[in-house]
């Protein structure tokens, strides 16, 4: 009789999901992920015109592109299902964006407020 093992990284993202989801409708669209954005801008002080805070939405909305791009969705929103696979697939699929390495990078900028390299205290 065998057992199967927990899917650790469908769990994962599944959590990932329901944090998204800020208006809790069950599906996520770009405006959920704008509000994640915008709270990182709102966190770390930073205006809308600011080069840190255009580049987290930029990145932001591409990937928001690429996730639909690989859940090949007709609308514009996933449900959770569709979210898991196309974050499997978009992670995978570094042809067009890099996940991992890019927002490492947008993440970190918006974090180093006084821009010395350093993530400081």
């Amino acid at each position: 009789m065998g057992t199967t093992a927990p899917d650790i990284i469908a769990t994962k993202l599944e959590r990932s999901f329901a944090a998204l989801d800020t208006d809790h409708d069950g599906h996520l669209d770009w405006q959920d992920y704008r509000r994640l954005a915008d709270r990182y801008l709102h966190a770390y002080q930073l205006g809308p015109d600011d080069r840190r805070a255009r580049a987290l939405h930029a990145f932001f909305q591409t990937y928001w592109l690429e996730l639909l791009r690989h859940a090949s969705v007709q609308g514009d929103r996933l449900s959770r299902d569709q979210y898991v696979t196309a974050v499997r697939l978009a992670s995978a699929d570094t042809s067009r964006l890099n996940v991992a390495d890019g927002l490492g990078h947008v993440i970190f900028d918006v974090i180093d407020v006084n821009g010395d390299n350093e993530i400081s205290r």
